[in-house]
């Protein structure tokens, strides 16, 4: 039976708008990663690759409407009235079954509290009850609760059935889902949603269970024609299946997402329709991607991943010693970090065109929530990269956590390599990257690991070192000096004449001269750094202060701005972008500098010696921001 509940007279109309996560994916491809990582995190055993089919068939109006019952109409008219209408004859229906695997397991009870009072979450309870709330289960892949979300709007009339086996009891659960939106009729107004079970004389709503409900589901089982019987697991009915969810788009999805867990043998995966059947698995996922991918490019990656897995078992390079990486905010990855002969033959291979990979170690100050204390914890992660002219890829940034493609985290790097990876397959760094992600999966945000895990902005730094470690090893197989300028940082290129030309506290003009024996110079770089920058002394800085052309102290004027449609960035600063006064939401580190003016989208501050620095950070990430720097005498009013 559906129940859909009414609006009291003092609630808000409102429906849900956590599907807009997954505005820039396929259907096939949203449906696909949010099925199978949920699959993934409920496996029985890691010994054990969690078994996945896809099933498409017809499934007749007349079987449908036997579910069509609710409590006071029927759920076709609550359908009808959301503008969504039921084909006359039979509809496209998927089933998703997942073997190997738990179940929807945990307390069925949304209503029951735990010893502290809170109330109990669990797996059953995010699947069918949570909405935009993140699933803290450690070691799990993490959920927002758009599961159900996703699987609603993957079906043409927004509803879908799911049938769980459980290692719990009550063992074998029926329910289903139907996303709508805010809707009225006979002067009665209802909420964007409706629970497809029971309710008890309280009007609390339960899952159909064994006993009582036995013959209601195995009539499920036989009509909707589920594979699963006793085995644990989940299996997911989706009538009216969008019509660009099909048998090639399922497979392509398959292969683009989650094809590291495939080749490690951690998944198994079967699609098929009414007239093809494939199994996709490690001895045979090459071969699907030739056949099944369109791009080159993702042809090429998927090879790419293999060679990738391939160093992982075999050639790995380390750091020499114990780092403080991750603890140390700023804090690069550097050539010293590594022996003289290891970082000769990491950029010997890198310029040979071969894939170098890494194993960074990392320390994560995390909070324990028993004890309230912090505590400092050891993980590692690893970096892949290669430069090869023959691949068909450029500037392929690639982020894995664990078995989860992070999609859009790392778009904006621009080195000149083929391909990277980074892969976190940990679990304690795997647990504080969970945290930090949106609710589609797809990018790591600083916020969202402050509300998420308890994490407060001093201890984001692994997460601020992960973002950066692509770039920062690419400078290490390049050759690149930390004080190269880099990344979608446009800064002041000062013309400095070669006698000292005066001024208050060692000033020297930006202004060209027009004398053509002028030398470009600039005591300070600028560098990229995520959510800001750094300035510091450049490798001038020695031979300007030997040759007098400055002195310190001398002041450094830095203006920021956010690039527009309508032009960049500095001229075009708007006070309600940012401001640099706001301490709550940008840090500034001065390091042998002192600070004159910090407000709107300027900085001045004193240089008080030949090795400085100012960090910036708390800029918006999606956004490209210009910075420029000049020698200045006094503030700017």
């Amino acid at each position: 039976m559906w129940i859909i509940p009414e609006l009291g007279p003092n609630e808000t109309r409102q429906q849900s708008k956590l599907d807009r996560f997954f505005d820039h994916q396929t259907k096939a491809q949203a449906l696909v990663r949010e099925s199978i990582q949920n699959s993934l995190d409920a496996g029985i055993s890691e010994d054990k690759a969690v078994e996945i089919k896809f099933s498409f068939h017809k499934l007749s109006k007349d079987i449908l409407k036997k579910y069509f019952k609710g409590k006071n109409h029927d759920i076709e008219k609550h359908l009808n009235s959301c503008g969504i209408s039921i084909p006359l004859k039979s509809l496209r229906c998927l089933v998703i079954e997942d073997f190997n695997t738990e179940g929807l397991t945990g307390s069925i009870d949304n209503m029951e509290y735990d010893d502290n009072d809170n109330p109990v979450s669990g797996n059953f309870i995010g699947f069918w009850w949570s909405e935009g709330l993140s699933d803290k289960r450690k070691g799990s892949g993490g959920s927002h609760g758009v599961g159900k979300i996703t699987l609603s709007t993957s079906s043409n009339i927004n509803t879908f059935f799911a049938y769980t086996v459980r290692k719990d009891e009550p063992k074998k659960l029926l329910i289903g889902y139907s996303q709508l939106k805010y809707h009225s009729f006979d002067r009665h107004q209802f909420k964007g949603y409706a629970r497809y079970g029971k309710m008890d004389e309280k009007e609390q709503i339960w899952p159909y269970g064994e006993g009582e409900d036995s013959e209601i589901i195995e009539k499920a089982q036989n009509d909707f024609n589920l594979n699963r019987i006793n085995q644990s697991g989940l299996s997911v009915i989706i009538p009216g299946i969008d019509v660009e969810i099909d048998f090639k788009a399922i497979i392509q999805s398959v292969v683009k997402e989650f094809y590291i867990p495939l080749m490690r043998g951690q998944l198994k995966v079967e699609v098929s329709d009414l007239t093809q059947h494939l199994k996709v698995e490690a001895n045979n996922i090459i071969s699907t991607a030739e056949k099944y991918l369109k791009d080159p490019k993702d042809k090429e990656l998927i090879k790419s991943a293999q060679e990738m897995l391939r160093l992982l078992e075999s050639k790995m390079f380390y750091p020499k010693h114990d780092t403080d990486l991750g603890k140390v905010r700023g804090r690069e990855i550097l050539p010293e970090d590594f022996t003289e002969e290891d970082l000769k033959t990491m950029q010997s291979y890198y310029s040979f065109g071969k894939m170098v990979g890494v194993t960074i170690p990392i320390k994560l100050n995390i909070q324990n929530k028993k004890s309230g204390k912090e505590e400092l914890k050891n993980s590692r992660f690893h970096i892949f990269i290669q430069n090869n002219e023959d691949l068909k890829l450029k500037r392929s940034t690639n982020y894995i956590r664990d078995k989860l493609l992070i999609n859009n985290e790392g778009a904006g790097t621009i080195k000149p390599f083929s391909v990277a990876f980074l892969y976190v397959n940990e679990n304690e760094l795997s647990d504080f990257l969970k945290y930090a992600e949106d609710p589609g999966h797809e990018r790591w945000v600083y916020k969202t690991l402050y509300e998420n895990g308890n994490i407060n902005s001093e201890n984001d730094t692994p997460l601020r070192l992960i973002k950066s470690s692509i770039s920062d090893f690419y400078n290490v197989l390049a050759g690149v000096g930390e004080d190269q300028i880099v990344d979608n940082v446009l800064p002041e290129i000062f013309n400095v004449p070669e006698k000292k030309a005066g001024g208050k506290k060692g000033f020297t003009s930006p202004y060209p001269d027009p004398d053509p024996k002028t030398k470009s110079f600039s005591p300070f770089v600028i560098s990229k750094l995520n959510g800001g920058f750094k300035v510091r002394q450049s490798n001038d800085i020695k031979q300007l202060l030997d040759e007098e052309l400055i002195t310190i102290p001398f002041n450094i004027m830095i203006e920021t701005g956010y690039y527009k449609i309508t032009g960049g960035g500095v001229n075009k600063y708007n006070t309600l972008d940012f401001d640099l006064s706001n301490k709550n939401q940008f840090e500034v580190i001065y390091e042998n500098t002192k600070s004159i003016t910090q407000k709107e989208n300027k900085l001045i501050v004193e240089v008080e010696d030949d090795n400085f620095s100012i960090t910036v950070i708390g800029f918006d990430e999606n956004r490209d921001l210009e910075i420029k720097c000049q020698l200045t005498e006094s503030e700017v009013a």
